[in-house]
């Protein structure tokens, strides 16, 4: 499914150019601490990813990333910085998204951080340029910034970016008046383009 709609997103990729422009300031760095690393751990392997609150009890991540994992095997560490982090929290319900590569986590707790709003179908139709914040593989305990541009259609869009492992439901945030709002999440990567699962009509699934 997910190689299929790879393709299909390919007819956009000949308009899209890589863009790494440090003088740009369309979107600053916004505030980090509601972005962590999903770590996943058994007593014998340990994997992570990339997750980011949407509610006080609901964080999502790529749901690739926890196809072999439990949600008593998960922990969401918001704000995570070099073994340190601003919350741990738990996870008590995982609710996979149709259709989409898209897991929202339900959280044993309600968080005190900011969660991200999220950009509608009109705010992400026509942008370009946006911020991609991940935990890569070769940089895993500081977030990494990577500035894209994408081209959406339909709950997808396609990065200009390659991305690292480590990226996986990593948020892509675009600029709506001054403030940061989800776009969607990272879902896959090849070595020139990333594929974005769009975020816009995300279902409302863990408690308030």
């Amino acid at each position: 499914m997910f190689a299929q709609a790879l393709i299909g997103l390919l007819a956009f990729a000949v308009t899209l150019t890589t863009s790494v422009n440090s003088n740009a300031q369309d979107l600053k760095k916004p505030e980090t601490s509601s972005i962590g690393r999903l770590n996943m751990v058994q007593s014998d392997r340990r994997a992570h990813c990339t997750t980011i609150l949407v509610g006080p009890r609901a964080a999502i991540t790529a749901k690739h990333c926890i196809d072999l994992w439990t949600a008593f095997e998960m922990h969401v560490l918001l704000g995570y910085e070099r073994g340190k982090w601003k919350e741990h929290l738990r996870v008590n319900q995982v609710h996979r998204v149709s259709d989409q590569d898209i897991a929202v986590l339900c959280l044993t707790g309600k968080s005190d951080l900011m969660p991200y709003p999220l950009a509608s179908a009109a705010e992400v139709s026509g942008r370009q340029k946006s911020l991609v914040l991940g935990y890569a593989r070769s940089r895993q305990h500081l977030i990494s910034a990577k500035e894209c541009r994408y081209r959406a259609t339909g709950n997808r869009a396609l990065l200009s970016c390659p991305l690292e492992p480590g990226f996986s439901g990593a948020p892509v945030l675009i600029d709506v008046d001054g403030t940061a709002h989800l776009a969607g999440i990272i879902s896959r990567t090849s070595k020139t383009q990333s594929l974005v699962e769009l975020t816009g009509n995300l279902p409302k699934v863990c408690a308030p």
